[in-house]
């Protein structure tokens, strides 16, 4: 109850925020919180002197656009989503370099939120190497001590307060009671989960389970794997993406991950269910119909991406930083937030004009 409490607080929040219009950029919530960075991230980049300042989220870039708007910044400022969604606040980030999205259909919605063509990169998300390499499905098994004929399905929440894996495991084992599967059940560092999951397996008769505690073979576990239940953040997503894994997500997910069902949902590269029925009738499809998988999973190549490469070629590519001991022995560091204020009540006037 807590959780799905959480998730709608959460789904509220972002559904008022992505109302708010990029002309409020210069004053909205995360402004006051990237205010308060400002002057110790200052400091760093100028004690530090990098060449490129790169970050995974909007209040890396909302930070970085408010120090702009104020100081030099020698260095250049790339940041990257990391969802199939265009969440609220990146509006705050229209300062930086470059911005990194996940294809190109994301463009037209970033440029309405005050980015400029020329700012925004394709990439795709970053994942490793891993992730875009082909294996073949029945030497991974082999090397795995899997079945090599069995349908394989993964389970794979996660640990902490997101998790629901070990719920949503005992559900499928009742949907594919009596069919010739195998379920791999990644648990990571959730030992609880691990511990309640070895009981289980230990009751099981006519099931194999393997229950694997944390991994560095994710990789690997998913190219043995048929399909996938899984959370929906974009990393997981572009990893399952990569693998040509089609997934099954549980709906009731809080904000992006929410956004990034839908988005691989109205590509028909995954299903989603929110009770155990669903998930029943979600799961034995595939089963039953393996060409609707294969299906899936050629389409499933249009979205693959190398997007770490990408990033890292990007970023090399950039010049190197210069930066002027002189200016920096004039700037008053204690003054750094009170100097932006000032600037951003005269720039939030001037989007208001607009």
């Amino acid at each position: 109850m807590q959780y799905l409490t959480l998730c709608f607080i959460i789904i509220i929040f972002i559904a008022a925020a992505k109302k708010l219009k990029p002309k409020t950029r210069y004053k909205n919530a995360i402004t006051n919180l990237a205010l308060s960075c400002c002057k110790k991230l200052l400091k760093e980049i100028y004690d530090f002197k990098p060449d490129i300042v790169y970050g995974t989220h909007f209040y890396v870039g909302a930070v970085l656009s408010l120090l702009k708007l104020a100081y030099n910044l020698p260095c250049k400022t790339i940041v990257s989503t990391l969802d199939y969604t265009n969440t609220p606040f990146w509006e705050s980030s229209v300062g930086i370099d470059y911005l990194t999205l996940p294809n190109q259909e994301f463009i037209a919605e970033f440029v309405e939120e005050g980015f400029k063509e020329e700012q925004l990169i394709v990439t795709g998300l970053p994942c490793g190497d891993q992730f875009m390499l082909k294996e073949d499905k029945l030497e991974a098994r082999k090397e795995l001590g899997l079945d090599v004929d069995k349908f394989t399905i993964m389970v794979m929440f996660g640990g902490g307060y997101w998790s629901g894996g070990y719920k949503i495991l005992k559900k499928l084992i009742k949907c594919v009671k009596g069919k010739d599967v195998q379920i791999i059940m990644i648990n990571g560092k959730n030992q609880q989960d691990f511990v309640k999951v070895e009981k289980l397996k230990n009751k099981l008769k006519d099931l194999k389970l393997i229950n694997v505690g944390f991994t560095n073979q994710i990789a690997k576990y998913m190219s043995a794997t048929d399909v996938i239940i899984n959370k929906m953040g974009g990393l997981s997503l572009t990893e399952t993406l990569n693998k040509q894994v089609p997934c099954i997500a549980y709906s009731r997910l809080p904000g992006q991950e929410l956004a990034n069902l839908k988005y691989v949902q109205e590509k028909g590269l995954a299903k989603a269910f929110k009770n155990k029925k669903e998930l029943g009738q979600a799961i034995n499809s595939f089963i039953d119909d393996r060409k609707e998988l294969d299906r899936i999973k050629v389409k499933m190549l249009e979205y693959k991406s190398d997007g770490l490469n990408k990033i890292v070629n990007l970023i090399k590519a950039q010049p190197e930083a210069n930066y002027d001991e002189k200016y920096i022995s004039t700037i008053s560091f204690n003054d750094v937030e009170k100097n932006i204020r000032k600037i951003i009540k005269t720039k939030h006037k001037e989007e208001k004009k607009k």
